[in-house]
This record gives C-alpha cells, sequence and structure tokens, in this order.
C-alpha cells in the first residue's frame, strides 16, 4: 500500500484526493495546506491527518507526496520531497523561471527518487495540433524575430502558456494580450 501525503488542499487537491483514495493500491494519509482549516476539511473527508508539510515530509512512514500547492512552493517542495527519501508528483508547472526548474532537477536527481509532474494537457490532441502549427514555424519566426521584423501569432491558450512560448521560442517575454497577439502588425 502506497502512503501518500498530499501538499495543499486547494481544488485540484481535492481531485487528486479522490483519486488516491479510489485506488486500491493507495492511501491519503496527510494532508497538508497555508490555510489549516482547508487542510483539515479535506483530511476529515478521506480520512486522513492534517498536518504540516514539514510533518509530511519528514514522516518516514509516507512513500510519496503529491504536491498541488502554489506554484512559488513546487522547486522547494520537490528538493525537501526528495532528499526526504521520498517519490513525488507535483502538478505543473515547477516553476516560473526556467533556471530554477533546472536547479530544482539537479538538486533533486541525486536522491534518486522519482519526481513526475501532472501535465495532463500534454496528451490532449488540441495541444498537439497546437504544438505542430507553432514547430512548423519556429524556424521563420525566430529569424522574423531575430530581423526584427513585427508579426502576429494568434493562439487560444493561457498568458503563461504564451509566456512560455515567447521565451523558449523567441527568447522574450509576452509582449502583449491574453488572447495572444504576440507581437503587432
Amino acid at each position: 500500500m502506497l502512503k501518500i501525503g498530499l501538499l495543499g488542499a486547494g481544488r485540484i487537491a481535492g481531485v487528486h484526493a479522490t483519486a488516491i483514495s479510489a485506488h486500491a493500491g493507495s492511501r491519503l494519509v496527510a494532508v497538508s495546506d497555508y490555510f489549516t482549516e482547508n487542510a483539515q476539511k479535506l483530511a476529515a473527508e478521506y480520512e486522513a491527518e492534517a498536518r504540516t508539510t514539514d510533518e509530511i515530509i519528514a514522516d518516514p512512514s509516507i512513500d510519496a507526496v503529491l504536491i498541488a500547492t502554489s506554484t512559488d512552493t513546487h522547486s522547494d517542495l520537490i528538493e525537501a520531497a526528495t532528499a526526504a527519501g521520498k517519490a513525488v508528483l507535483c502538478e505543473k508547472p515547477v516553476d516560473l523561471s526556467l533556471e530554477r526548474a533546472r536547479n530544482c532537477l539537479a538538486n533533486s536527481a541525486p536522491t534518486g527518487q522519482p519526481v513526475m509532474i501532472g501535465f495532463n494537457r500534454r496528451f490532449d490532441p488540441n495541444f498537439g495540433a497546437m504544438k505542430a502549427a507553432v514547430d512548423d514555424h519556429v524556424s521563420t519566426l525566430q529569424e522574423r524575430a531575430a530581423s526584427g521584423q513585427t508579426f502576429s501569432l494568434d493562439l487560444a491558450m493561457s498568458h503563461l502558456t504564451a509566456d512560455i512560448i515567447c521565451r523558449t521560442v523567441f527568447s522574450t517575454p509576452l509582449q502583449s494580450g491574453v488572447a495572444v497577439d504576440i507581437f503587432e502588425d
């Protein structure tokens, strides 16, 4: 039986708590949250204990943690959990900084503990089609951006996803709106 500690007690944590509890091979044993009353409520729903994050990470009887906290805590929690000998499933993204995400990998990899990022949209056909469309035009777009030419790329996605694409493909942050015009013509 895999004993799991859930870090975070928000909406997505509730989804994960249901999934953990529904699986015969796992048991939700503890829940933590910045707002203690949220942890207590979610823990009570699943017959788990409300604890602090540090208590969950330090508990040698807990095999794995599922990180469903705010993004700014992910890297530190991944590093702490793997250092404590725990397997990790973390909600996306690891961090908003690519450098920090890479440092997290460098710091957690030597522990040998498995770390998985819950990126369920990775296999969504719509995201695959968007990636293929961007991949088909990356070199042209990079050339235009490098030469100072302006262009528009309209994509229906979150502001964060668009910003990550801009930083990855063009080495520049998102320039404008949410709908998303990356550059104005």
